[in-house]
């Protein structure tokens, strides 16, 4: 038993030792010693930084799914491929939330991929190549910095690697080549969603295939991927929004640029993510040694690009054969297949050997070239350092061969040794100083001057972040407040010293901590953002000391007194911040326009308090901007700004929460619950802290969300609703028994009402915007139009065009403002529904969504229409009335309407709908006939004056209304009204005169001819067309004056119609008539002889003037008259009679040859005696 332990113990002490001694003597293990200490060098004193704040933040969570839906919420992009972020979480849940402890996975994943490219370098070339790559990778400025940040881009280095390394074996080895492909597609698909544009590295790794296996292992390695790729799309897609605003856009990106980039980006001041203390900070605050340094920079960069880049070139030669065979060949595969694409199924690795120079030729430059292009085109920013950082494993790589083939010991070394100058000197000038703000730093020197009564300010004008103190000085007892803006910072400040009054014996104190390098870009003026903030303190009057702590993205805190005995200016706006913003561009995409100056200056003052950046260029900035203006109580600008993000985000899920918020604040309860609805449909996570928050503000009556939804809602991990919840507990006033009750004081709510659009043009603001199917917005997420495409499938199969319409309710009961579900749902109502049925099912959704109801109503519309040209006349109305009960302002659709109901005899119904016409335009259609003959079928007086009182109380100054109306009123004898209906419009200039003879006969029947006289005399002839209808009512007038023996009145009446003529013969003959009751014979034979010669046909004023003249002995006169009439009327036996007892009583004062003339004329009538004469 001794023999056997000794000799076991002597067998695993040699063996085991001699497996340790190589491990430690092995060359790789000095570089990863190093690469290690590089990242993990003062990586306690980097401190989280923007990127970092938002998974961070979701970290909070306590189960994954909450945290990817949260994450999901704010950054989209990286959620869709979110296998950093999961490991992220399950780190987290392993050894805590700690800063430091959370980048220890990055750091360890960075780490490992040296020993990744040593051995896949080891592999494809040599040992040597392999630790040269290593020891590139080691010393990678970017790779160092990607191993301290909670992104995917260490992991995405770490996953390619795998990938290729795992597709080299399943190639390369005829041992377990399952196992190897196996490996292969899991870390593929790992690395694909690790990140969105890591798919591009499939394109090199099929041609690799290609040319190393031939096109039927092509063609199987295809479908797996295609399936991926399906699952990527549906990924990417299955996103609420993007987090770039869409009017976001850069510049062109040349494809020189990319190559160039693609091989410099292990060059610090090329990187623009790196962000080197000595690129955001004056020399003067750098260390001088940092500054000897920087003195050597540009040439030293130069030579490190030449470095490479020559190394690149020298690959490129030991791969021509490659390359020369390629493009001699071109791409036809016919001629490729035969010389290249050989399967050698003995010694798989003798399969086109070169291949390997071109696949990481492709990793180098495909991705680069790929990704400037797609910003090319869609003007978005994605060609960069970062996307596609993977590509740095190619050129150290390519490097490390080339190195490798050297033979002379010294030319190596000389080799060797330029890899650590160059990068030695690139990680001299980057990693002994802060990349990432100082926040410890600067809590800490907060926590140790600060006060209990002081004010702490965080500065988050860019990105939503909750507060970035809380971290660090969570257990420090002092009021904490973020701030929007540089405005909003300057109000927050000014309010705070107000509060506290001027000579507050605790001297408290503003603390501002703000970060201003990443929105120095975005200033229009291209100032300084902190000097803006200083210069604007010291315009106030405030004291202000400032504290700055180097890096990168170096962090400044502000801190703000009072100096004693001397006032706080109050002005706004704030005039040192006032260029940093197009305010034209601001109002113009607000649809506002400034009265006066004054207005102008309160507008831009509001503006400065909500944002620093017009537009917004994240999406979520939107909602707290929004929000904002709530908060100061702009309501006009809140509202326009509601309208703003409909109209240019239609599918931004959170514009609908803002737009139900207000709702809600205002009183529209009904309204609001269907903008809740689509918000919550597309962010579920947020109705988990927001749900309550908004049913509790949906309830009946004004009472706000009690404490328990309040709460749930501040515990939103990021500061969407911050300014909300300010806006409440500043606003809301004491409401009932309990302490909990509030609500918004009455005139708050009235104002708010006031400023928001109605329903209608909301609707066709939002449906307008979405018009275009092509954004890419309009199909995120997927999962809102897959069900689409399952309800087109199920019709075009199966024909139900009921259950497609019912797939489409289903969807619009939870996206209640996507206008192509409305649409298509139309489009199968159609072609199942009835009138009525079809008629409901469109009432049905506009009750649950009244701002639907314009839509609704134009669908209506169209189909009634349809119907009506097929003939469908029951189905047409039912359309149209339930167009018409919606509120259509159609009178096209009243009209057809009400010709449908007096079709049917359903006359009451008909006469409504025509009413709705005469209401807007009495002359539509012959709309004024249809309803005369209608009315006059049910003759019925009282429905009729009552339909024409309901027109003309709407179309009072209307002639034909009125004229109905009246003659309603004249046939049940109620002159009086008529003619103050009458009189109501004899100011117009059409139909006055109409109107005023009118309202004069109707006074004139009420027996009240003085009046009408008066009336009458206001009328001036000239707009009468003719003259002779004034004329007539005047002689009417003077008749019934006459009656009445006023007979100055009416004397004065005819003599107008004299003036006015027309019917002189009348007024002529009614003064005679006058005369002759005064006794003015003479007068009155005058006024007679005129009227006869007026109308010399009248029998009538002709005989009475010869009547007239007889009495008064003018025998001649009134002989000549009656001959007249004799030639008239021959047959007139009592003419005859007058005329000849004329003659034979007063012969001997008549002339002669007229009494010739009379027989000679009327032989067989007269037997006359000769004359005596």
């Amino acid at each position: 038993m001794s023999f056997f332990s000794k000799k076991l113990h002597h067998c695993f002490t040699f063996y085991l030792g001699a497996a340790l001694k190589r491990v430690f003597l092995h060359p790789l293990i000095p570089i990863l010693i190093i690469g290690f200490l590089l990242r993990i060098y003062r990586l306690p004193y980097q401190s989280i930084w923007l990127d970092d704040w938002l998974p961070y933040m979701a970290l909070q969570n306590s189960d994954l799914l909450s945290f990817l839906r949260l994450f999901k919420t704010v950054i989209p992009e990286h959620a869709c491929t979110p296998v950093f972020y999961i490991l992220l979480f399950l780190w987290s849940k392993l050894i805590g939330t700690a800063p430091f402890a959370l980048k220890l996975l990055p750091l360890i994943i960075g780490t490992f991929s040296i020993v990744l490219i040593f051995i896949l370098g080891t592999i494809l070339f040599s040992r040597r190549a392999g630790l040269i790559s290593a020891l590139l990778l080691a010393f990678s400025p970017p790779q160092i910095w990607f191993s301290q940040e909670f992104r995917p881009y260490s992991l995405m280095l770490f996953l390619a690697l795998c990938s290729l390394l795992a597709l080299e074996q399943a190639l390369s080895s005829s041992r377990r080549p399952v196992l190897f492909w196996t490996l292969y597609y899991c870390s593929t698909v790992l690395f694909v969603f690790n990140h969105l544009f890591s798919l591009l590295i499939l394109v090199p790794h099929g041609i690799y295939i290609l040319l190393r296996r031939g096109w039927r292992c092509f063609f199987l390695w295809s479908l797996p991927c295609f399936v991926l790729l399906c699952f990527l799309f549906f990924s990417a897609f299955n996103i609420s929004h993007s987090s770039i605003g869409s009017h976001t856009l850069v510049g062109k990106y040349s494809l020189w640029e990319a190559i160039a980039q693609a091989t410099a980006k292990d060059i610090v001041s090329r990187h623009a993510d790196l962000l080197p203390v000595w690129a955001n900070n004056p020399p003067a605050a750098l260390p001088d040694f940092l500054n000897i340094l920087l003195l050597f920079r540009p040439y030293l960069d130069v030579a490190l690009y030449l470095f490479v880049f020559f190394g690149l070139v020298l690959f490129f030669i030991f791969s021509y054969k490659t390359i020369i065979s390629f493009v001699l060949c071109g791409s036809n595969l016919s001629v490729i297949a035969p010389r290249f694409i050989r399967t050698n199924k003995q010694n798989p690795s003798e399969n086109f050997p070169s291949a390997k120079f071109l696949i990481i030729i492709l990793l180098i430059y495909f991705s680069a070239i790929a990704l400037a292009l797609l910003q090319n085109v869609t003007g978005r920013a994605v060609a960069g350092t970062s996307y596609d950082a993977y590509n740095m494993a190619g050129v150290y790589l390519a490097l490390g061969f080339v190195i490798s083939k050297i033979k002379k010991r010294t030319l190596y070394k000389a080799a060797v040794f330029l890899i650590l100058f160059f990068y030695g000197y690139q990680c001299l000038i980057f990693l002994p100083y802060r990349t990432r703000p100082e926040w410890q730093g600067a809590a800490d020197y907060i926590r140790k001057h600060a006060s209990p009564q002081d004010l702490i300010i965080d500065d988050w004008s860019l990105l939503p972040f909750s507060s970035r103190v809380r971290p660090f000085l969570d257990d420090l007892n002092i009021r904490k407040e973020v701030a929007t803006s540089r405005g909003d910072i300057c109000e927050q400040t000014k309010r705070f010293f107000q509060e506290e009054g001027p000579t507050s014996p605790s001297s408290p104190k503003v603390w501002v901590i703000t970060e201003p390098v990443f929105s120095k870009p975005l200033i229009r003026s291209g100032a300084e953002p902190l000097s803006l903030l200083l210069a604007e303190f010291q315009e106030m009057g405030f004291q202000i000391q400032t504290i700055s702590f180097l890096g990168g993205s170096h962090l400044t805190v502000i801190k703000v007194a009072v100096p004693p005995h001397r006032p706080i200016h109050t002005f706004t706006p704030y005039s040192q911040v006032l260029n940093a913003i197009d305010y034209d561009h601001f109002f113009s995409d607000l649809g506002i326009v400034p009265q006066n100056a004054n207005e102008e200056s309160l507008l831009k003052a509001s503006c400065q308090r909500a944002t620093d950046v017009w537009p917004p260029i994240y999406t979520h900035t939107n909602l707290g901007v929004g929000f904002s203006f709530l908060r100061q109580k702009e309501y006009r600008l809140a509202g326009a700004f509601a309208r703003y993000l409909l109209r240019s985000h239609p599918y931004y899920g959170l514009g609908y929460y803002y737009m139900g918020t207000l709702l809600a604040l205002a009183g529209e309860k009904e309204r609001a619950q269907a903008y809740f609805t689509e918000a919550f449909s597309l962010y579920p996570v947020v109705e988990s802290y927001s749900g309550g928050f908004s049913r509790e503000l949906c309830r009946p009556g004004n009472t706000l969300p009690g404490k328990n939804a309040s709460d749930r809602l501040s515990a939103f991990p990021y500061q969407f609703f911050v300014d909300l919840e300010r806006y409440i507990n500043e606003t809301a006033i004491p409401f009932g028994d309990g302490p909990e009750n509030r609500m918004l004081p009455e005139s708050e709510r009235a104002k708010l009402a006031a400023e928001l659009s109605e329903g209608k043009v909301i609707i066709e603001t939002l449906f307008s915007a979405q018009d275009s199917l092509a954004t890419t917005e309009g199909w995120l997420p997927i999962t809102k139009r897959l069900p689409a495409f399952w309800a087109e499938a199920l019709c075009l199969f199966t024909g139900d065009a009921e259950k497609a319409a019912n797939k489409y309710r289903a969807l619009i009961a939870r996206f209640p403002f996507e206008r192509l579900f409305y649409d298509r749902y139309d489009f199968y109502l159609k072609h199942y529904a009835g009138g009525s049925e079809y008629a409901e099912k469109w009432l049905d959704l506009v009750s649950v969504n009244p701002d639907l109801a314009a839509y609704a109503i134009k669908k209506l519309e169209e189909t009634g229409q349809l119907r009506l040209q097929q003939e469908q006349e029951e189905d047409a109305l039912a359309a149209f009335e339930t167009a018409l009960s919606l509120g259509s302002d159609s009178i096209s659709t009243a009209a057809k309407a009400g010709d449908l109901y007096a079709r049917a005899n359903r006359w009451q119904e008909a006469l409504t709908a025509y009413a709705v016409v005469l209401k807007k335009e009495p002359y539509f259609e012959n709309t004024l006939d249809k309803a005369d003959e209608i009315l006059n079928r049910l003759n019925d007086e009282n429905i009729t004056r009552a339909y024409w009182k309901d027109i003309q109380e709407s179309n009072s100054a209307h002639w034909e209304v009125v004229r109905r109306y009246g003659a309603a009123l004249e046939n049940e004898k109620r002159y009086d009204e008529a003619a103050a209906i009458y009189l109501s419009i004899k100011d117009s200039a059409e139909h006055g005169c109409y109107a005023l003879l009118a309202g004069a006969r109707c006074l004139r029947l009420a027996s009240n001819a003085q009046q009408a006289f008066n009336i009458l005399n206001m009328q001036d002839p000239e707009r009468c067309h003719p003259p002779k209808l004034l004329s007539y009512e005047y002689i009417l007038s003077g008749q019934q004056l006459t009656e009445e023996h006023l007979l100055a009145e009416a004397t004065q009446s005819f003599l107008k119609a004299t003036e006015v003529g027309g019917f002189d013969e009348l007024a002529y003959f009614g003064l005679g008539s006058i005369a002759l009751q005064r006794g003015d014979t003479e007068g009155a034979l005058d006024y007679f002889r005129k009227s006869v010669d007026a109308d010399p046909e009248n029998i009538w004023h002709r005989q009475c003037l010869a009547v007239e003249q007889q009495k008064a002995g003018r025998y001649q006169e009134a002989l000549e008259n009656l001959k007249i009439l004799l030639e008239k009327s021959p047959d007139n036996e009592g003419l005859r009679q007058s005329v000849l007892s004329l003659v034979q009583e007063h012969r001997d004062l008549l002339r002669e040859d007229t009494v010739q003339d009379l027989f000679a004329s009327f032989p067989d009538w007269f037997s006359l005696p000769p004359s005596d004469n």
